[in-house]
Order: structure tokens, then sequence, then C-alpha cells
């Protein structure tokens, strides 16, 4: 079997916004910005950053990358040849981790994963965890806490009907965390609870563009690609 070159990595299949990718240290990374303080010993910990949903710059992949603090986030990009893995949410949520750990009986968001595996196990569309429990996951560096939000991701290419997006909904509010999910289109995303219960005519839809409110986040006259 031919070894994966760092190249072949995203010459597969593009970057998606909430893929981990891991780079090896922080000199993979490029920025206008001046680096904090924290960034080297972050890296250090896990050379793991998170694309950012943002056009690329130079060829560049936008991502992110996180410390031990929710004020500790710096934006960067990465060039694909320094990209040495990458994982994506529906890919963590299919190794089922958290049964490897104690702290998945422990921490709330954790236990109500498990839960929502249970609920959503007929599930037609991907899904999986993103931001710290994605995070822990795929790095075995802790980032939850007891207090920490479960953030999820579902691939739905195909409009949600609206008693679809409340029966995911349901099982949601059945969980012990307070949880996020978002609905990933083929446009952007949006929140799982703008679709069942909008404020107004349009909803909130993230794109690579910047927010939009749009009638329906699958119309393609609407948004402005991933």
């Amino acid at each position: 079997m031919t070894q994966q070159t760092p190249n072949d990595i995203l010459q597969a299949s593009p970057p998606w916004p909430h893929d981990l990718l891991w780079v090896g240290s922080a000199d993979a990374l490029s920025s206008d910005r001046p680096r904090p303080d924290w960034l080297a010993g972050a890296m250090a910990l896990a050379a793991v950053v998170v694309v950012r949903r943002a056009r690329p710059i130079g060829g560049g992949v936008p991502v992110g990358v996180r410390g031990r603090s929710r004020s500790e986030r710096f934006a960067a990009s990465v060039a694909p040849d320094c990209v040495l893995r990458r994982v994506r949410p529906e890919e963590l949520l299919a190794r089922q981790g958290w049964r490897e750990t104690e702290r998945g009986e422990t921490l709330a968001p954790l236990r109500a994963l498990r839960g929502l595996c249970q609920a959503w196990s007929g599930l037609e569309w991907p899904w999986g965890p993103t931001g710290g429990a994605g995070f822990e996951l795929a790095t075995g560096v802790p980032a939850l806490t007891p207090g920490s939000d479960l953030d999820l991701l579902i691939r739905a290419r195909d409009p949600l009907s609206k008693g679809a997006a409340q029966g995911l909904l349901n099982a949601v509010r059945r969980q012990d965390a307070a949880i996020d999910v978002q609905i990933e289109t083929p446009l952007g995303s949006v929140a799982l609870g703008e679709l069942v219960a909008p404020s107004g005519p349009r909803v909130l839809l993230k794109t690579s563009d910047g927010p939009r409110l749009v009638l329906d986040p699958w119309d393609p006259e609407e948004g402005a690609g991933t």
C-alpha cells in the first residue's frame, strides 16, 4: 500500500470547516498578526489546528489554534503541504473514543454525546463532535470541563423538514448538557434551533464570506459557498 504524502491528504478531498489538521509544529502557521505568548506551548502540547470557515488566502488553508481558555484563540493559515493528517467530526464519532476514558463517564458533554449516539443511531446524515469535545477526542488533551458545551455538526446536503429538525432538537433537549448543533449545508451552516423556531422569516447562515440572513440555507442563490 502506497504511503500517503502530505499533499495527497488535502488533494483527495478539500478541507472542510471543523476538520482537525495535524501540522507538526507552530512553524507551519502563517499569520500577519503577532503570535500570542501562549501559542508555542499550545502547539507543543498538540500541534493540531481546526479549519476555519473563511476564504483561503494565497493557497493557504484558514485555520484556528486553541489554547487553554476561551480567550486563547489564534487565526492563521497553513500551507497544504504542511498537513500531516486530517480527521473529520464524523470520523471521531465512529471511533467512539469516549468509551476508552474515565472522562467519558464523568463529563456531562461526553455523556450527552453517548446519549445522542443512541438517540440518533438511525440518522441518515453524517455527524460528529466539534469544539472542545472534538479536540479532546482527537488529541487526548483535556479540553472540556463539567460545564462545557457539547458542539456538534450534522452534514445535511439536502433540506431538512421542520419535523425532522424538531425530532433532532427533541433528542438534544433530553440530554443533561448544553448542546449547540450546527447543520452544515452546501452553502454554510445554520443552528438547528433556527430551523425549528426562527426569530423571523429568515435564518442566519454562516458562510465563508461572513454571516447572512437567508430564507433557505440550501438555496444556492442565497449562499456564497462553504
